[in-house]
């Protein structure tokens, strides 16, 4: 009995922050909105991108901020609630961040299929790592400045952040896991064929 309590001790900051981040912010805020079901519109992405697009900017703009603080709140909040004496503080923050984007993208109250997890990528990086958010941030408001293509200013912003993590941490495990969760909350090789082709934002 002793052991089961914990473990499920262990594994409660982690699946906190998947629930925190499994909140379905453009469904429920297009619901109470429109009445309409987001994966019913435009691309069928549960994600802000869509939301912009099928419903309007300022609706989009809610649910970019909402999506992005979800990553930070669970970062935040759960590192200091809950102490996990098994790692680094810095890779404890990023485990729950990681939890959290893995979380809007496959969040259970949509059938396992969210967003793409870049914003909730944002609010993580934001929380451990605020230089090369900003640097990432910088990049990401650039090219979709120049460009209006959404998806190529993640997919870019992705790999700018990757690389800043290679060039500037020193944990060889914080950079392991910032490129994988870079490239993975963007799935660039999945989508890239359809960036150009994609609606400009």
């Amino acid at each position: 009995m002793d052991a089961v309590l914990k473990y499920l001790l262990l594994t409660l900051p982690f699946a906190s922050a998947f629930l925190i981040g499994s909140i379905p912010t453009s469904y429920l805020l297009v619901k109470i909105k429109t009445g309409q079901d987001i994966r019913k519109l435009g691309s069928g992405n549960a994600g802000a991108t869509n939301v912009f697009r099928s419903v309007g900017r300022g609706e989009g703009l809610t649910v970019l901020f909402a999506d992005f603080f979800k990553g930070t709140a669970a970062v935040i909040i759960l590192s200091k609630l809950i102490e996990f004496p098994y790692t680094s503080p810095q890779t404890y923050q990023f485990l729950i961040g990681l939890a959290a984007i893995l979380g809007h993208v496959f969040t259970p109250f949509l059938g396992f299929k969210g967003g793409k997890g870049v914003a909730a990528a944002g609010g993580v990086a934001l929380a451990i790592y605020p230089v090369n958010f900003l640097l990432t941030l910088a990049v990401w408001a650039g090219v979709l400045f120049t460009t209006k293509y959404m998806s190529l200013a993640s997919i870019t912003a992705g790999y700018v952040f990757a690389l800043s993590a290679f060039f500037t941490m020193q944990n060889r495990f914080h950079i392991f896991l910032s490129i994988l969760c870079a490239v993975s909350s963007l799935g660039p090789t999945a989508r890239i064929s359809g960036v150009f082709s994609a609606e400009k934002s």
